[in-house]
């Protein structure tokens, strides 16, 4: 019997989807963004594109009002198979982190045709493991932590902001909780990742 073993580094690639809602079967990925790091958890590629509406026709204007993003800024950007073909491609075998994964995994899973990753972290989940006692939202976790969020909801932001937030936690000593989620209130599963 033989066994192959790894030599390949690990890599992470922080995930973000904005969208039209947060129904991950009917409604529309409107930007896509994500950000490589090495094992060290240095930046070292980026993928950002708007994506081009498929069952709506036209960004809402509670969410362009939310987000940043209008109808027009999307009309030019990629079709949704493209995109997320790229988006595949730019994984790879990597480990994909994400603020809240259900969400983010539910779309990929099923705007790529059923694709997942080798293993998640959620950020969010991480955040109510290490202080169960304070929000675990993007937005607040940055400011305990004196990490800089200019602009939040928006896809290639959230990335950066979300990795320096895992960053952060292993430099402090935590181990990282690989394919684990926290149940919270007011965020039912929808989407329960594999592993």
């Amino acid at each position: 019997m033989s066994y192959f073993i790894s030599t390949a580094p690990i890599t992470y690639v922080v995930l973000d989807f904005e969208t039209t809602g947060l129904n991950h079967q009917t409604d529309d990925v409107i930007e896509i963004a994500a950000t490589r790091l090495d094992e060290n958890f240095n930046e070292t590629a980026s993928f950002q594109t708007f994506v081009q509406l498929y069952h709506h026709s036209e960004v809402s204007e509670f969410i362009a009002g939310y987000t940043g993003i209008t109808t027009e800024m999307i009309a030019t950007g990629m079709h949704t198979d493209l995109a997320f073909d790229m988006l595949r491609k730019f994984i790879g075998n990597s480990i994909v982190v994400a603020q809240w994964a259900p969400f983010d995994l539910a779309f990929l899973f099923v705007k790529s045709g059923g694709f997942f990753p080798r293993d998640f972290i959620c950020t969010k989940a991480f955040t109510s493991l290490v202080a169960p006692d304070e929000s675990s939202s993007l937005g607040p976790t940055c400011e305990r932590l004196g990490i800089e969020l200019l602009t939040a909801h928006r896809a290639l932001e959230d990335t950066r902001a979300t990795g320096e937030v895992l960053a952060r936690y292993v430099q402090e000593g935590h181990e990282i909780p690989k394919n684990t989620l926290v149940v919270s209130p007011g965020r039912p599963f929808k989407f329960l990742p594999q592993r």
